[in-house]
């Protein structure tokens, strides 16, 4: 990464880290800063949640373009632009998704409708916030179990449709929290 580019990833990790400390906490509890544990990449913090959803992005732009169904890569971190592989990908995923670590991601990741009218109703961010480590937390379980680019190029279609799918949830969820996510950290 050039200079310029690292030092509009930190100003991206800073702000979200700070953001993310603010909104993970009850609105009726108050809010404790430590900016040691709040710019830390591991535990329940933006910066951690920002790494796993760079981490997607690395995946993806590292899987061979016949493995991504027609998926443009460039455009993954604007939420408006259809992805019409996705389909394909998905379908794929249907097929050969059976370990128990990718079945849980699945499961976390359906929750979010669920999670968004939960924390609409009751105007409680911190719901969010913590779904979003969730998220993080089941992803890195996976993808620490499961190579995803594999010699099976259905089971490999199956898996990046995962990653796909945890990389839209973690950039929707930061958004709709007000974090942006560095595109390389």
């Amino acid at each position: 990464m050039s200079e310029d580019e690292r030092a509009k990833a930190a100003e991206v990790i800073g702000t979200g880290a700070i953001i993310y400390n603010d909104l993970s906490t009850d609105r009726v509890t108050d809010v404790n800063f430590d900016l040691d544990r709040v710019c830390d990449f591991e535990g329940e913090t933006g910066p951690y949640i920002q790494y796993a959803h760079t981490r997607c992005l690395g995946i993806l732009r590292n899987a061979p373009a016949e493995l991504l169904a027609g998926i443009q890569i460039p455009k993954l971190m604007d939420l408006a632009a259809a992805q019409p592989g996705f389909e394909k990908l998905a379908t794929a995923a249907q097929a050969k998704l059976s370990q128990a670590e990718e079945i849980d991601l699945i499961r976390t990741l359906a929750r979010l409708p669920m999670i968004l009218d939960f924390v609409l109703e009751g105007y409680r961010p911190n719901v969010l916030a913590t779904y979003l480590i969730d998220v993080t937390k089941t992803f890195n379980v996976f993808y620490r179990a499961h190579k995803v680019l594999v010699e099976d190029a259905e089971l490999a279609r199956a898996r990046l449709a995962l990653v796909l799918a945890t990389q839209r949830t973690l950039l929707k969820g930061l958004s709709l929290l007000g974090m942006r996510v560095p595109a390389r950290m």
